[in-house]
């Protein structure tokens, strides 16, 4: 599990956050959002959505072609999303929100 401050780059969030605002994520087209999120490298940020079908913070852990791998909660607990699930399933942290270094 994560320790120390559980605010994570700069933004009001903690790993396992629940979605607050539309403001806070990246709404675009399915192409540029596949492009976007296939350039996610670990230790990056993105809501993820859950089962309940819930967004939530996420930090990237594991990535590769075919699939991308996230921590989701505080306990450390993971979620694998294949590429065919990256548009359905992940959205972009708003550049507005985050401290972290642009692309």
């Amino acid at each position: 599990s994560f320790h120390g401050d559980p605010r994570y780059n700069g933004t009001s969030y903690c790993v396992g956050d629940f979605l607050l605002s539309e403001d806070d994520v990246v709404r675009e087209d399915v192409e540029s959002a596949l492009r976007n999120i296939s350039r996610l490298e670990v230790m990056d940020t993105a809501f993820v959505r859950r089962s309940g079908k819930r967004w939530s913070f996420a930090i990237v852990t594991d990535v590769s072609r075919s699939s991308i791998k996230f921590v989701v909660d505080k306990a450390g607990a993971s979620k694998k999303i294949e590429r065919s699930g990256w548009v359905h399933n992940i959205l972009r942290v708003s550049p507005s929100l985050s401290t972290s270094k642009s692309r």
